[in-house]
């Protein structure tokens, strides 16, 4: 079917960008843990860059970045801008509006959870879930946070084994050692 709102040409995801309270102590989880590897860094920069909608200049607030790339299929952008003007606000969840999270797939998930609960910046969320019923029956999963508020999911499944793999030809994309 024929979609007319659709943008013309290819089009793909580029990076996941996630705002954070202090550039390296994330860099350093994400490196360290999660095997990302830095692709480069810049900043400070003056302002942020852009001019949101109803404003008329750009915030200035110092921002530093760095951009990652984690197992050659996924970019992650972090973002830590210094603005006095700045409240420590809780994130919201992900069941609530404007809530997010970054899903890790994990062969060996309970090895994961063990890294994840020695560390004293990230909570683990209780125990590993097991999927009972629905699309991924038999997916492992389960929610961390990070102490500056970022929800992270470390999650297990089979690809060939999931069940709504019987109902379509569409497919998740599986990690890259299962291709």
């Amino acid at each position: 079917m024929e979609n007319p709102t659709k943008i013309p040409g290819r089009i793909c995801v580029d990076h996941v960008g996630y705002t954070v309270p202090d550039l390296d102590k994330a860099v350093e989880l994400f490196v360290n843990v999660f095997g990302c590897e830095i692709v480069f860094t810049g900043g400070p920069y003056d302002d942020a860059g852009y001019v949101w909608p109803g404003e008329t200049k750009p915030e200035r607030t110092p921002m530093r970045c760095a951009l990652l790339t984690h197992g050659g299929t996924t970019n992650v952008e972090l973002l830590e801008y210094q603005n006095p003007g700045q409240k420590d606000a809780v994130p919201p969840r992900p069941c609530e509006k404007g809530g997010a999270h970054i899903c890790f797939f994990a062969e060996d998930i309970e090895e994961a959870v063990k890294v994840l609960r020695s560390r004293a910046d990230v909570l683990v969320m209780g125990d590993i879930e097991k999927e009972a019923g629905g699309a991924i029956d038999s997916a492992d999963w389960i929610y961390t946070v990070t102490t500056w508020g970022l929800v992270i999911e470390i999650m297990r499944w089979k690809p060939g084994e999931l069940p709504y793999e019987k109902t379509t030809d569409a497919r998740l994309v599986p990690p890259p050692w299962y291709k």
